[in-house]
């Protein structure tokens, strides 16, 4: 794969990211109003973090601490504070799972623009992760 590419894409979807964040609609008007260590964009990205480490043997705590502190380290939030995991449930809990679903929407919808589909990449039309060559 194309390094520019690959660059190109994660800048894009970290500006898709972004803007989604600003049009999220919230369950109530309160929510999300008050300055707290999870606001909704934060909360968004941490949510998506754990879902893409998968249910690895450590908890959620311990990938919390990770994830903010590799946060702060790489400056994307150099102030941010680790939530403890029943403020990020409570959190959640004010984000419609339809949210979810409209950026899975959008992220895939950006990915077949930046890598579209190749007839070098299927094999009878049906896309190839992988293959070990045995018959």
């Amino acid at each position: 794969m194309n390094t520019p590419v690959i660059h190109s894409f994660y800048s894009q979807l970290i500006g898709l990211l972004s803007a989604f964040c600003q049009t999220v609609g919230k369950l109530k008007k309160e929510h999300f109003t008050r300055s707290r260590k999870l606001p909704l964009s934060r909360l968004i990205v941490t949510l998506l973090h754990l879902t893409a480490s998968g249910s690895h043997h450590e908890g959620v705590d311990i990938k919390l601490s990770g994830f903010f502190n590799l946060s702060r380290r790489g400056g994307l939030w150099p102030e941010a504070q680790t939530p403890h995991r029943s403020a990020l449930t409570k959190a959640r809990s004010k984000v419609s799972w339809e949210t979810f679903a409209e950026l899975l929407r959008k992220a895939v919808d950006l990915a077949y623009q930046a890598f579209p589909q190749r007839d070098e990449y299927t094999w009878r039309g049906l896309s190839v992760f992988a293959f070990d060559g045995s018959k």
